[in-house]
């Protein structure tokens, strides 16, 4: 968070947590996205203001000792 010009600035983080077996299960997942829920997410991108899109990150988590399946992107 910064100050600019006496006004607080904040960064909106919204997380969502989701657990797939590997790597190449979420890229599935990407892949299997309905009609239906591809026009949601387009509704949803149009309520968005700002020059910027939304920012998406990925975090990969994995047991300990164990290497993370699937291709690396």
């Amino acid at each position: 968070m910064g100050r600019d010009g006496g006004h607080r600035t904040t960064r909106r983080v919204y997380l969502e947590y989701f657990v797939v077996a590997s790597w190449l299960e979420h890229l599935h997942q990407h892949a299997r996205v309905t009609g239906e829920e591809r026009a949601l997410q387009d509704r949803l991108r149009r309520l968005h203001r700002g020059d910027a899109l939304p920012m998406v990150r990925h975090f990969l988590g994995c047991a300990a000792g164990a290497a993370p399946t699937g291709p690396a992107r």
